[in-house]
This record gives structure tokens, sequence and C-alpha cells, in this order.
């Protein structure tokens, strides 16, 4: 037999209702939707990430969320926005005009100048990916 979920937090019901009802964004509504299934207490946590297009793993984290620091904290976390670039605007653009001129021939140039001129230090491939995004501008 699959084990239905339920939330555990039916006083957020009503609050869960109503910011429905106001609307908002896809991010924010496909979250309440995954609440109001949890808290109705007849569905699977498979059939809620279903539902909603998301695994499983994220619908727990987002329940837990919302019985721990309720709804508001949940549509007020921005998750999964990765890591700050390693290289900076400046550091770019520099990229992209010494690929305009012709500064460098190979890859590892450009890193020895990545790292005196902005005290950035990355691999070939790291170089590499920074050069073919700066060239694709």
């Amino acid at each position: 037999m699959v084990k239905t979920f339920q939330l555990g937090r039916p006083e957020l019901a009503e609050e869960v209702e109503g910011l429905l009802a106001q609307g908002g964004s896809r991010r924010q509504m496909e979250r309440l939707i995954a609440l109001r299934l949890g808290l109705g207490g007849e569905h699977t946590l498979e059939q809620i990430g279903q539902t909603v297009g998301r695994a499983r793993s994220r619908i727990i984290a987002w329940m837990k969320i919302a019985r721990d620091e309720g709804v508001e904290a949940l549509l007020g976390i921005h998750q999964g926005r990765g890591r700050k670039a390693q290289v900076s605007a400046a550091a770019f653009k520099g990229l992209r005009q010494g690929l305009r001129r012709g500064r460098w021939k190979r890859a590892k140039e450009a890193a020895e100048w990545l790292q005196q001129r902005h005290g950035i230090t990355m691999g070939e491939g790291g170089v590499r990916y920074w050069l073919k995004k700066a060239g694709e501008s």
C-alpha cells in the first residue's frame, strides 16, 4: 500500500488558499499547489511532485520548510541560484576585447593574463569556457 503524505499543519490551509486566490509567479504557484496537496493528505510525495513538475526530493524540502518555518519562508526562498561567476564583468570585457584583437593564441596565455591582470586563477578548461563565452557575444 502506498503511503500518502500529510503535512501536519492544518492551520496553514487558509493561508495557502488565500495566496492561491491572489495568484503570483509561476514559482510561487507551484509551491502553493504542492502545499495544498500536502495539506490534503490524499496524495503521495511522488504524486505531488508529478503534479507540479518537481522531484520528490524537492517536494520533501519544500514541505520541511513549510512545516518548520511557514508558508512565507517557503515563498521567500530562492533555491538553485548557483555560485557566483569566477570571472568578473571587467575581466570578461577584457577577455572579449583580447579575443577580438587576437591577443592570445592559446588558452594558457589567456589564463596567465587573467592571473596577472585580475588575480583570477583557473585551469585551462575554465579559461576555454570563458573564452568561448566571450567569443559568442
